[in-house]
């Protein structure tokens, strides 16, 4: 990026953040996190409190790429440049939660039939049980909603995951390629953690 549109970026977002539309600009991300860069970089999805199948609280909010489509490879080098992570998921619970809140999303909406990627990957082709969140190295504890006919392992170079549908009301999981084709992504932000206290 050039740096005179870095700082019209900059410029831009202060300007939103300062004004009296605030309100509303937090409500779709902007100004979310007092960073103007990751706030025009990024839509808010929503945010999510749970717990662990270990009994660990958790909250954490889901931010789509707006701008950038590009490979799960780079989405995950992407998050981590706004200091996030490709998102995963703790459990089916909130898999579920997720779908819906990116069904109602006006952004996600907009983006029609899509592939977004997020953290997953595989080393065994054409399996729905032997999937790893990448961010920790844990294997996914529940069953994926995968789309009608997934995992496939497409021209046998699927190894990687993404939420796919061509409606965004049909959205379920799907593999797919880890070093080809340009998506959108979605990063989490992980707002809090409470380890289950050991008695």
């Amino acid at each position: 990026m050039k740096p005179l549109k870095f700082i019209f970026i900059i410029f831009f977002a202060n300007i939103f953040c300062d004004n009296s539309i605030e309100r509303e600009m937090r409500e779709s991300s902007i100004c979310e996190n007092n960073d103007p860069v990751r706030d025009v970089a990024f839509v808010r999805i929503g945010r999510y409190n749970g717990y662990t199948d270990k009994g660990s609280e958790y909250q954490k909010t889901y931010l789509v790429s707006r701008y950038a489509k590009t490979t799960w490879m780079n989405a995950k080098t992407y998050c981590k440049s706004f200091d996030l992570d490709l998102v995963s998921f703790e459990t089916l619970t909130e898999v579920y939660n997720f779908i819906d809140m990116a069904k109602e999303n006006s952004f996600v909406k907009s983006l029609g039939g899509v592939h977004m990627l997020v953290d997953g990957m595989t080393p065994t082709p054409n399996t729905t049980t032997e999937w790893y969140w990448t961010n920790t190295g844990t294997k996914v504890s529940f069953t994926l909603p995968w789309q009608e006919g997934e995992p496939n392992f497409l021209n046998n170079g699927e190894y990687c995951l993404a939420l796919s549908a061509h409606e965004v009301s049909t959205l379920g999981f799907n593999d797919f390629p880890c070093d080809v084709g340009l998506s959108p992504f979605v990063c989490q932000r992980a707002d809090f953690y409470v380890p289950l206290r050991a008695n």
